[in-house]
C-alpha cells in the first residue's frame, strides 16, 4: 500500500508535534503492508533532517504556500491509496476517508467563523477517523464537531526509555525544573504560575533554584517578570535545550512541573518520569491524564489546579520534598513498542477499507 503523511512539521523539527509526527512515522514504516509513504511537510525543518527509515519519501514545502500546493497536487496524481493528516488546519487539502491526528488546543474549540474555519468543518465530515494523543482532546473536540465519539482513537504519545535515567546523585539542592517553548500564544505552559508561587515556595523548600528551560519571543517577559516579583536570582533561564542535551537537564533536577492550562499530552513529564522526577501536572488540560494513566496521582506524580495558588504550592512542596527515585512502572504503557502497537492497530481498519475497492475491481 502506498501511504501520503500530509503535516506541519516532523523531521528536523522542534517540540512535541514533530516528535510525535516522527515516531508515528516510524510505527507507520514497520507495518508490513506499507511499502511506500510520501511524507509532505508545510514548514521548512530547523535543523538537519538526518536518515530517513525505509519506505519514506520525505518533502517540505519551506512555508512557502505555493510549493506546498504544487507538491501536494503531485502527490494526489500519483495516486496514495492511504492518507493521514497530521493537523486540524490541514484537514482541507487532504481528500475524503482520510485519518486525521489532532493534539490539543487547536482542536478543543470550534474553528473560528471564517471562510477557512468553514473548510475545516466541511471537511471533518468526511474524515474516517481520528487519533487522538489524549481522552481530554477526543473528548473536546467529539463535543463541538458532531462527530461520534466511537469514531475517534486515543493513541497517545512515547519516550524512548533506554535514553532517559535517574541520575547516579541527586542535585547539590533543590530544583525545580519545567521545560517547554516560550511562545505568547503558548503562555497556557504553566511559566507564569511557577513564577509567582516562587516566593513561597522557597520559604517552604529552602535553598530552591527553579530551572525554565526553552525558549522563544515570550522569554523576555518571563524574565522581566521574574525581576518584577523579586526572584530573579532564584531562577536560570537556560534557553534552548537540544534533544542530546535533555537527559542530563532532567538529571539535574529534584523535581518537574508542567501546570498549566493548555497541554494536550506533555511528552515532557514522560521524559521527566523516566528520569525519575516526581512530576507535577495540571487538572485543567492533558497533562494530568498522562500522570492518571502511569500510576496516579501520589505514585507517578500530582495533579494540581495552576489557578489555585496553595493546592499548587502544595504539589510542588511534594514533589521537592520526594525527590528523585526509580521510573514509575505504569511508563511502560506509553514505551516505543506500546505507542506503535496502538498506533499501527488504529491504522489498519482504514487501509484495509482503502485496499477493499481494489481487490474487489482486481477479483471481477
Amino acid at each position: 500500500m502506498r501511504a501520503a503523511v500530509i503535516l506541519h512539521d516532523c523531521f528536523g523539527g522542534r517540540g512535541g508535534i514533530a516528535k510525535f509526527n516522527r515516531d508515528a512515522l516510524q510505527a507507520m514504516a514497520a507495518m508490513p503492508e506499507v511499502t511506500q509513504i510520501e511524507v509532505l511537510a508545510r514548514l521548512a525543518p530547523l535543523g538537519p533532517v538526518g536518515p530517513l527509515p525505509d519506505k519514506i519519501r520525505y518533502r517540505h514545502a519551506g512555508g512557502s504556500l505555493l510549493r506546498f500546493l504544487v507538491l501536494l497536487a503531485a502527490a494526489r496524481l500519483r495516486g496514495a491509496e492511504f492518507w493521514l493528516c497530521g493537523h486540524l488546519n490541514l484537514l482541507p487539502v487532504v481528500p475524503p476517508g482520510c485519518h486525521l491526528v489532532v493534539h490539543g488546543i487547536e482542536a478543543w474549540q470550534a474553528p473560528p467563523d471564517t471562510r477557512r474555519g468553514a473548510w475545516v468543518r466541511r471537511a471533518l465530515r468526511r474524515v474516517s477517523r481520528v487519533l487522538s494523543v489524549s481522552d481530554l482532546t477526543a473528548t473536546r473536540m467529539a463535543a463541538w464537531s458532531g462527530l461520534p465519539r466511537n469514531r475517534f482513537e486515543v493513541v497517545g504519545n512515547t519516550v524512548e526509555l533506554a535514553t532517559y535515567a535517574p541520575a547516579a546523585e541527586p542535585p547539590s539542592g533543590p530544583v525545580l525544573l519545567s521545560l517547554g517553548r516560550m511562545a505568547v500564544q503558548e503562555r497556557y505552559k504553566g511559566f507564569d504560575e511557577l513564577l509567582e508561587v516562587l516566593d513561597d515556595l522557597s520559604r517552604r523548600v529552602p535553598g530552591l533554584r527553579l530551572v525554565l528551560a526553552g525558549d522563544g519571543p515570550d522569554r523576555p517577559r518571563l524574565e522581566a517578570k521574574a525581576r518584577a516579583l523579586g526572584v530573579d536570582a532564584k531562577v536560570t533561564f537556560t534557553g534552548y535545550v537540544p534533544e542530546a542535551e535533555k537527559a542530563a537537564l532532567y538529571r539535574s533536577a529534584t523535581a518537574f512541573s508542567l501546570c498549566g492550562s493548555g497541554e494536550g499530552f506533555g511528552i515532557v513529564l514522560l521524559e521527566a518520569m523516566a528520569s525519575g522526577l516526581p512530576v507535577v501536572a495540571s487538572d485543567r488540560d492533558g497533562s494530568g491524564e498522562v500522570v492518571r494513566a502511569v500510576g496516579g496521582a501520589g505514585e507517578a506524580g500530582e495533579i494540581a489546579d495552576p489557578h489555585d495558588r496553595p493546592a499548587l504550592l502544595d504539589a510542588l512542596e511534594w514533589a521537592l520534598r520526594r525527590g528523585p527515585g526509580a521510573p514509575p512502572a505504569g511508563l511502560e504503557r506509553f514505551a516505543y513498542p506500546a505507542f506503535t502497537a496502538r498506533f499501527q492497530e488504529a491504522l489498519r481498519s482504514g487501509m484495509a477499507r482503502s485496499t477493499a475497492p481494489a481487490s474487489a475491481a482486481r477479483s471481477r
